[in-house]
């Protein structure tokens, strides 16, 4: 591809990445007064369940993103499940918050608190983590078992804690939390692969979006029932070459030389 080819591409990239965070914070402003509304009436917290939906609606077709959704299993509304999802861009979180049911809890970065509004709604309505922190990686697992045991809430981890952006598509090492806490409270573990959002939404310095293929594969449902405390590994184990096997079955070393990803190694 010449370099006039690439700059082409890259600029096209960034216009489409300056509409589609047009129309993200726009449809936001837009439903961000009723957010702060039921976020301070406790009894209607379970409402942004729906305002988060209909921000979904505005944003993934404004945004001309079509997703496809391999459902292996499909979880029940007023179900709590642990979810782990493999974690290459930013766009992961809106697009989970979009397929799956429930009023449904993230364990995000803490840094997601800081961002302008957007930070109120997380804060008060997920679980934020500062990883450099024992303490708080210990209490943000207190929180996950409050919100399963409590209000029944599924959570969404990504174990892998950041994104890496050197490493993708290819996984880096799982954190032992989402293991620990479905262990713990004996609700299934549903591994979930986002294969190509990395492509969609490159995490980088060089900030430019590109229109692909927007997929999910919800795997079959794992039982904690009757696991032990002790089996964490094993079972954190079992859901990595789950995401692994998956995540190398779509992004081929064609498409992942093509968008300059790591190939996986052998």
């Amino acid at each position: 591809m010449s370099n006039k080819s690439v700059t082409g591409a890259h600029l096209g990239g960034q216009l489409y990445l300056a509409w589609a965070g047009m129309v993200y914070v726009l449809s936001f402003l837009l439903l961000y007064p009723l957010f702060f509304i039921c976020i301070k009436i406790k009894p209607l917290n379970w409402v942004t369940f729906l305002l988060n939906k209909v921000w979904c609606i505005f944003f993934f077709p404004g945004s001309l993103l079509f997703y496809k959704v391999d459902r292996r299993f499909r979880p029940q509304y007023g179900e709590s499940y642990v979810y782990v999802a493999n974690h290459g861009s930013y766009l992961d979180i809106p697009l989970l918050t979009w397929i799956l049911p429930g009023f449904i809890c993230f364990i995000g970065k803490y840094s997601l608190t800081k961002v302008p509004l957007f930070g109120f709604v997380f804060k008060n309505l997920h679980i934020s983590v500062d990883r450099k922190n024992s303490q708080d990686r210990m209490l943000s697992m207190t929180r996950a078992t409050e919100q399963i045991q409590k209000y029944n809430r599924p959570i969404v981890f990504f174990p892998e804690g950041t994104i890496n952006a050197e490493a993708q598509p290819q996984l880096s090492g799982f954190k032992d939390g989402a293991f620990k806490v479905a262990i713990e409270n004996k609700v299934k573990i549903v591994p979930i692969t986002i294969p190509y959002n990395w492509i969609l939404l490159p995490s980088h310095k060089k900030l430019f979006a590109r229109w692909f293929k927007c997929e999910v594969i919800i795997h079959e449902a794992i039982e904690t029932k009757h696991l032990q405390p002790e089996d964490y590994l094993s079972l954190k184990q079992q859901v990595f070459q789950i995401l692994d096997t998956e995540i190398n079955k779509h992004n081929t070393p064609a498409i992942i030389a093509k968008y300059g990803g790591k190939q996986r190694n052998s």
